[in-house]
């Protein structure tokens, strides 16, 4: 792997890395999963460019969908093991591009 693309890696996986832990009462008081679609919305507008009709998030380069919540990058996936378990994921959830 080249130095360029290794610090790419480690500055991205770096933003992914929470720097504190959100609790649930948060997470479930402005998000709302829906199981069936897999998809979170939002419950209430935190910024100007939440829609509550559409679903939350962004896919990142990987093609995983991220979250913005609290000013902290979250990969969905992530989330809503957080979100049905109440507990965060102990082990990477994919094998590549895990964030």
């Amino acid at each position: 792997m080249k130095k360029a693309t290794k610090l790419a890696a480690l500055k991205y996986n770096w933003r992914m890395t929470p720097r504190y832990e959100i609790n649930i009462e948060d997470l479930k008081s402005l998000l709302r999963y829906e199981p069936e679609t897999g998809y979170f919305y939002w419950l209430k507008k935190v910024r100007p460019i939440c829609k509550l009709d559409k679903p939350a998030g962004t896919i990142n380069q990987c093609g995983y969908s991220i979250i913005s919540f609290q000013h902290q990058l979250y990969s969905a996936h992530r989330l809503v093991w957080f979100y049905v378990y109440g507990v965060w994921p102990k082990r990477a959830l994919h094998a590549t591009c895990d964030i």
